[in-house]
């Protein structure tokens, strides 16, 4: 049952609906009766029936329409990848092609800079102007009359545009403002070299020299492929095929582009109305022109027609002739280098904040000219001429960074590909009109026998600029690294300019802006015979070597970070599906830290990749480059947990990224929606060939691990840790092992007894105390006991003043098996509950439950809680906490202590950990930057910030011996001699700066320059005192 929306059988199938090649049996035509009947076999998902039949603009908060076709998602997937050194080499035709119809904006930049420079020609003034206090001035109506014209003969680079993929979209449109300053350029040559005739030639000649870029164009044109657009709006497929192959390197697949570019053609029949110009005013496309038609006259209004009238413009300014030529000439010079750096910023930076930026400093360089045009003397004070001028060409140059080029970027992607001719024909014709009213306007505004306004028609152009850009600021949208199909889907959605920044068009199944948990397919266990290919193909891409690259890296982590940001709500919605957990509670722990953890790695990622020099060698070994290099380990598996689903699983995955691993995540099952909002961002944003996610329980994981990996990254308790310790062991596989523990926090009779409670009871309160970090047991002193206790019971009123239950701040324990164990446990303790106690299981509620313990024995101190108990447990001093601690558990996930210096330096000293805080609790786990780990049964290893790098990657020693040490080197061959061995101890020996008894020693001179100091602080001040000590005897002596 296939959908042609061509009407022609005859036709080749592209994607999903081109043709009748589409059969009811095909996999596209069964996807999409799967979606209609409410259920997928896609790894993306499916959203319900009703919102599974085309494109319907819907006003509510998912869909806009739906793409069925492996190949346009393909396509898609190449545009986004496709980078800029990439592009060019694959598409050199469409390149050429688009450089060679920019001619004719040279022509058209060409013809009102030839007019402006004439009037400033001797013999142009002495021809056809008149004599005004002693100088020759172009009456206004004539220069308004002669360049009337050039805004007429201006066109549009709607070619370059439907030519060239995303990567080169910015540059080769941006291109066509490198044109128009090319033609100025070219025209104030030709003045230069015709402007000293004294006959009718000085201004003959140029025009007559504007007839040769018509030549060049008329010559070129029958050999050019028509706009591969253009024809599948015709429905000429076979033609836009051979088109697209003309434009394209061989190594380009153009199936995929070509069942892309048919999908959006088919996405916009049903998005719009039409493709005459009234369509362009109609529904979506109404604000497509409107930005196509208002960025392109900001040109105008921003001030460049002041580009035409340079010379002249600083002629009146009180320039001699000539230098006021040659600052023409500087002033399009600027803007050519401006042209070409704007390109740089194009590929680093969206199009939206080039120009606002941009127009802000053309905006405040404008008011200056005119502020500098009012002091007083301004035609007598030459240097003040000079600083105006100057400014002139500081703003051509912003505005070749940024206005002049960006705008042609806009004005092609902002427009829908059915009407972007119509388009940008009508955003053309309105430049134009804005164009006539300036041509009239600036020469009686800045003639001296008119307006005679000089300088301050900065504050006209800067006034209207200052207009522009309140208007840019609120309705151009971002548009870079968009197809044409997501701009349209963009756009029918009505985004605002905030929104289009941030949205993130899914490709596959569904077009979202706000994803839903509702919207994902339901948790499903992977197939446990898919794993062993799952691990195959995730081995195969790092044997490829891609992932080692930075830029790759860099890549996949960035995608990352936008698949997170841009699915905020739907990852809060899963968190409180899973936990309860609080939006707040959501964002500071989870996605707000993994969101600071990419960014901190990003930022850091190429210095740590860089080879580290070996510290401490000899020269000779020196001389052969010893350096450790930062390799990836290869394929790992990370195994997450279900208390922190997205930081404990993507934590580690950031780092396998960042060290240039493959990975496969395994999310825990007990946060079934995390894990399945989860899985649906990697596969969004992540290369599918190298992460992978494997869904599922106890026969998943078994499978998993009955492959071997280069590391296994395991979050959770310590007996699954062991069991993934035992079974990595049998292929000698790295692991690294976050497990829990019983972590004591120890507040002796220094401490203040308020923070330590109110502390203390928060890191309980905090995700309902299933924080692997928060402290299992309180060891108080005796002395601030009754203090502490009446500080919680302050704390928990303040905290929860109507108690736990419906409160949307508390979290809820993650199923009922955890809840069971937690009141079993309670039930068992020998304690007395203070404060909370009540439970409920049907809303898996656990109340916060404060219990004094008698005994360090009591179940409540000895087991890990993993929950809201809060054992206290008094002490008689702080030498018996650290005893009791270091009994109960010598190794915890983490310590706290509450006291002066001293105390938490002694409870340091005489304890282990993995981490630790000092008067605060939970805080050395919560920084993204800082190394994170147990040791002994509470873990083994790191990872975060730099040690998650660190974690996946293998430090391999490298060394590179020239071939000019062989004669240095040949002490190591056989025969050894005494004379060898001798020479091979000077070589590498290295001396001891410490005696047989162990203490340091110094050399006579060491110990005269450090004056017997122990380093180097202490013979500074005794070198101080003795140089004070000189300076005044030498004064003593002197006054004798």
């Amino acid at each position: 049952m296939s959908r042609d929306l061509h009407g022609s059988s005859g036709e080749p199938s592209y994607g999903t609906f081109a043709g009748d090649s589409t059969t009811a049996n095909s996999p596209v035509t069964t996807m999409a009766f799967n979606a209609a009947a409410g259920h997928s076999d896609t790894k993306h998902g499916s959203l319900d029936g009703e919102h599974a039949h085309g494109h319907d603009i819907l006003k509510g908060d998912i869909i806009v329409g739906t793409i069925a076709g492996e190949e346009a998602r393909q396509a898609t997937e190449h545009e986004h990848n496709l980078s800029f050194r990439d592009a060019i080499r694959l598409y050199p035709a469409a390149i050429g092609w688009s450089v060679f119809f920019s001619l004719g904006i040279i022509m058209t930049a060409f013809d009102p800079q030839l007019l402006g420079n004439l009037y400033a020609t001797p013999a142009f003034q002495r021809d056809f102007g008149y004599l005004y206090e002693g100088s020759w001035i172009i009456k206004a109506p004539w220069q308004t009359g002669l360049s009337m014209g050039s805004p007429i003969g201006q066109i549009a680079p709607t070619y370059a545009s439907e030519v060239s993929p995303i990567a080169l979209r910015g540059v080769l449109t941006s291109y066509i403002n490198l044109c128009f300053v090319i033609g100025q350029l070219i025209a104030n040559g030709v003045i230069a070299g015709t402007s000293q005739l004294n006959n009718h030639w000085a201004y003959s000649g140029p025009f007559a020299s504007q007839w040769f870029w018509c030549l060049v164009i008329l010559v070129g044109w029958p050999f050019a492929p028509e706009s591969p657009w253009f024809l599948i709006r015709k429905g000429r497929f076979d033609e836009a095929e051979s088109s697209l192959r003309r434009l394209a390197s061989k190594e380009v697949d153009i199936k995929p582009a070509m069942a892309m570019m048919i999908e959006t053609d088919r996405l916009e029949q049903e998005l719009e109305a039409g493709t005459t110009y009234l369509d362009c005013f109609r529904q979506i496309n109404r604000r497509r022109t409107e930005i196509a038609m208002g960025v392109y006259s900001i040109q105008v209004i921003s001030g460049i027609y002041l580009v035409g009238y340079a010379t002249y413009f600083f002629t009146l300014a009180g320039l001699p002739t000539d230098k006021a030529f040659d600052m023409s000439i500087g002033f399009l010079a600027l803007g050519f280098v401006g042209t070409l750096c704007s390109w740089v910023l194009l590929v680093n930076f969206g199009r939206r904040i080039i120009y606002n930026v941009g127009l802000s400093a053309l905006v405040v360089l404008l008011l200056i000219i005119g502020i500098l045009d009012c002091a007083p003397g301004y035609t007598e004070n030459t240097p003040l001429i000079w600083a105006q001028s100057s400014l002139m060409l500081v703003w051509n140059l912003c505005y070749g960074l940024s206005v002049g080029p960006v705008c042609f970027v806009i004005l092609c992607e902002v427009s829908a590909t059915k009407v972007r001719s119509k388009t940008i024909a009508l955003a053309t014709a309105t430049q134009a009109l804005v164009g006539i009213v300036m041509t009239i306007a600036i020469p009686y505004l800045i003639n001296p026998d008119q307006a005679n306004a000089r300088g301050k028609i900065g504050f006209f152009f800067g006034g209207l600029g200052a207009l522009s850009l309140l208007w840019s600021f609120f309705r151009v949208p971002e548009t870079k690294g968009r197809t044409y199909e997501e701009l349209d889907i963009m756009f029918s959605r009505g985004a605002s300019r905030l929104l289009a920044a941030s949205l993130r068009i899914v490709i596959g199944i569904e077009y979202m802006i706000y994803l839903k948990m509702d919207d994902l397919a339901p948790f499903t266990h992977t197939p446990v015979d898919d794993i062993p290919g799952i691990h195959d193909r995730i081995t195969r891409t790092f044997h490829t070597h891609t992932t080692r690259i930075l830029q790759y890296r860099l890549k996949q982590l960035r995608s990352l970070y936008w698949g997170l940001k841009d699915e905020e709500p739907a990852l809060t919605e899963a968190l409180k599906l899973d936990l309860g957990k609080s939006a707040y509670e959501a964002y500071m722990s989870e996605i707000g830290w993994c969101l600071n953890d990419i960014l901190f790695v990003c930022k850091n990622l190429e210095a740590w990749m860089k080879d580290e020099a070996a510290p401490d060698m000899p020269l000779m070994n020196m001389l052969m480059r010893p350096r450790i290099r930062k390799d990836p380990l290869g394929a790992v598996l990370i195994i997450g947990a279900y208390n922190f689903p997205y930081m404990l699983a993507l934590g580690p995955l950031i780092g396998a990224i960042a060290s240039g691993c493959t990975a496969v995540l395994k999310p825990s099952e007990n946060a079934p929606n995390s894990a399945r909002i989860m899985q649906h961002i990697i596969e969004q944003s992540l290369s599918s060939d190298a992460y992978e996610v494997v869904q599922g329980g106890i026969p998943e994981t078994t499978a998993l691990l009955e492959q071997k990996w280069d590391k296994i990254f395991y979050t959770g308790n310590v007996g699954v840790g062991k069991i993934i310790a035992k079974k990595a062991a049998e292929t000698l596989t790295p692991v690294t092992l976050e497990l829990g523990g019983r972590n004591p926090a120890i507040v002796s009779k220094h401490a203040d007894p308020r923070l330590a409670a109110r502390r203390l009871l928060w890191a309980k309160l905090f995700n309902a105390g299933q924080v692997c970090v928060s402290q299992n047991y309180v060891l108080v002193d005796k002395e601030v006991l009754p203090a502490f206790m009446h500080e919680l019971g302050e704390a928990l009123r303040e905290f929860q003043p109507q108690g736990a239950k419906d409160n949307d701040d508390y979290s809820h324990i993650v199923n009922e098996r955890q809840w069971s164990r937690l009141k079993s446990l309670l039930d068992s303790t020998k304690g007395k509950i203070i404060y909370g106690g009540h439970t409920d299981q049907d809303s898996l509620l656990f109340e916060p439950t404060v219990v004094q313990v008698e005994s360090a024995d009591d179940p409540l101190v000895r087991e890990e809680s993993f929950g809201p108990l809060v054992p206290i447990l008094p002490v008689q001093d702080l030498e018996e906490a650290i005893r009791t601690a270091n009994e109960v558990h010598a190794t915890p996930l983490a310590l706290y202590t509450f006291g002066s210096k001293a105390d938490n330096a002694k409870v340091l000293a005489e304890t282990r950990s993995g981490g630790a805080t000092m008067n605060d609790a939970i805080f050395h786990a919560s920084m993204p930057t800082l190394a994170f780990g147990g040791v002994g049964d509470s873990g083994q290893g790191a990872y975060r910030g730099m040690a998650s790098f660190d974690c996946f990657t293998h430090r391999r020693s490298v060394t590179q011996t020239p071939g000019w040490m062989e004669g240095l080197l040949n002490v190591r061959y056989p025969p050894y001699t005494a004379e060898k061995s001798k020479k091979i101890k000077q070589m590498q020996d290295l001396k001891p700066d410490f005696d047989r008894q162990g203490n340091t020693k110094r050399s006579l001179v060491w110990w005269l320059l450090l004056l017997g100091g122990k380093g180097t602080v202490s013979a500074g001040v005794r070198w101080a005192v003795f140089v004070s000590l000189l300076a005044v005897g030498a004064r003593v002596y002197r006054g004798r």
